[in-house]
């Protein structure tokens, strides 16, 4: 009788560097999975074993060294202090990359949004989302997940210097002034668009980074 195969179906990410040729054998179908990762160096027997398996909506198939830690960051993640040059960062949620410390590049896999420092050594495995880098200090930074609307009352409060993000749509209210802006000396980050009156723009567009557009 026949060995049943299995099937691995709906996996954000599934590592098989670990995995034998005759365990590969195994698996007959990987579908809607967002990475498969395979050993650095595979050896012709693992890859014809592979090469079987039938790959249905996966998107990306890599290779890394068998030593390599696999994080993923899926909401808001803060990655800053000492990175271990080890590591690959997957992010799908959104990420503030600042006053990072490591011997050698960080590596990262974006499907959401990266914002980091400029200057800030990062290898960029693969890009499928945004990666936007800042000419200012982000550990000064208020961010909002998605979207978020801004009156006078709120810029008020923030410290100046500040760098504040929106993973999504950033929107300000028309009681804002470009000498508010200019007096607290802020800086704005939106993943997608960002919507402004004309009296700001000038400001907006001169101290502003989106993902899309600047909206009037």
């Amino acid at each position: 009788m026949f060995e049943r195969k299995k099937k691995v179906l709906t996996t954000g990410v599934i590592d098989l560097r670990n995995y034998t040729p005759e365990a590969l054998k195994k698996i007959e179908k990987i579908a809607c999975t967002g990475m498969v990762i395979l050993p650095e160096k595979p050896s012709a027997e693992y890859m014809e074993a592979f090469s079987d398996i039938k790959l249905l909506s996966t998107g990306l198939v890599i290779n890394f060294a068998d030593d390599a830690e696999f994080k993923s960051i899926n909401g808001l993640g803060f990655l800053t202090g000492n990175i271990d040059e080890k590591t690959i960062y997957n992010v799908n949620g959104n990420c503030i990359v600042h006053s990072v410390k490591s011997e050698a590049p960080v590596k990262m896999l974006v499907n959401g949004m990266v914002i980091y420092e400029e200057g800030t050594d990062i290898d960029f495995i693969d890009i499928n989302g945004i990666a936007i880098s800042v000419n200012r200090r982000l550990a000064d930074n208020v961010t909002y997940n998605c979207d978020m609307e801004i009156n006078s009352s709120v810029i008020r409060n923030y410290k100046s210097g500040m760098v504040v993000i929106a993973g999504h749509d950033l929107m300000f209210t028309s009681d804002i002034t470009e000498e508010m802006l200019a007096e607290k000396n802020l800086y704005f980050v939106a993943g997608h668009d960002l919507t402004c009156t004309k009296d700001v723009y000038g400001y907006i567009a001169a101290n502003s980074t989106v993902g899309h557009k600047i909206k009037v």
